[in-house]
């Protein structure tokens, strides 16, 4: 309850700060209208990021990293070798039972 009637006497401080700070292109800017305008940005700003991330989906630190990996693995010169290699010694290792440890 008394968040709620901080809150409503922050909005009449807000809209008492009429005197002008400073002129703009020939424009008086009051408090109140640098603080509207600011809100007023932030809104765009959220809304925007909002749509955005349910259309692309939301990129999670795991998203970023899968990503990352496919643009390395894309570019990276050795990459399809390294496949092979490592494609031929599974293929071996299923073949011959695994891998033979000495005793």
């Amino acid at each position: 309850m008394f968040i709620r009637i901080a809150l409503l006497m922050s909005i009449v401080w807000v809209m008492s700060l009429t005197r002008p700070l400073m002129t703009l292109f020939g424009v008086e800017l009051s408090g109140r209208s640098l603080i509207l305008a600011g809100g007023g940005l932030f809104l765009i700003f959220k809304s925007t990021r909002e749509i955005h991330d349910n259309l692309e989906g939301e990129a999670t630190p795991s998203t970023r990293r899968a990503q990352r990996g496919v643009v390395c693995r894309r570019h990276h010169p050795d990459s399809a070798a390294r496949h092979r290699l490592f494609a031929r010694l599974g293929d071996h290792r299923r073949r011959h039972g695994g891998v033979r440890r000495r005793s």
